[in-house]
């Protein structure tokens, strides 16, 4: 890994963050590599997302349609928009795999969300597969695990 690609690692995931508070959805799905999936599994240490419940297994067809629906003027979930903050910290590149250029990376996550008179707080840890291609960095996988995953939750309108 060289020097300064531990920089790049980070842009990427706050520019992930800024796009997912700013509303920008289709510039977040196209941080996405034609491959990815975004999981946020129901439990901690749920290894196989098929094999398994989770709170949402997104490949990028999904996310793409997911997106669409959130934009939707008639989508009732977001008649009132959220408001998010995404905060991303404890960024550490784990390792990275030069044969196929890809980074595995942790992160921890909160995000806070307002909607409708209500503030809603996500905590969790994230790991993300980047992958350099065409001298860019894209996001290949991305899991979030809630701290809170087993306990019940209210309807995620926004992606995490």
């Amino acid at each position: 890994m060289a020097a300064g690609d531990k920089h790049l690692v980070e842009a990427l995931l706050y520019t992930e963050a800024r796009l997912l508070d700013r509303k920008q959805f289709d510039d977040w799905c196209a941080l996405f590599t034609e491959d990815a999936y975004y999981w946020v599994p129901l439990r901690p240490e749920q290894s196989q997302p098929d094999k398994e419940l989770s709170i949402i297994y997104d490949d990028i067809d999904m996310m793409r349609v997911r997106v669409h629906w959130l934009k939707h003027p008639k989508n009732h979930a977001q008649a009132i928009p959220s408001r998010t903050v995404h905060y991303v910290s404890n960024v550490l590149v784990e390792s990275f795999d030069d044969e196929r250029q890809e980074y595995r990376v942790s992160s921890a996550l909160q995000v806070a969300e307002y909607r409708k008179d209500i503030q809603t707080v996500y905590s969790g840890s994230c790991e993300h597969l980047l992958r350099a291609a065409d001298g860019e960095l894209k996001i290949a996988a991305k899991r979030v695990d809630l701290i809170n995953s087993q306990a019940v939750l209210g309807p995620i309108s926004v992606p995490l």
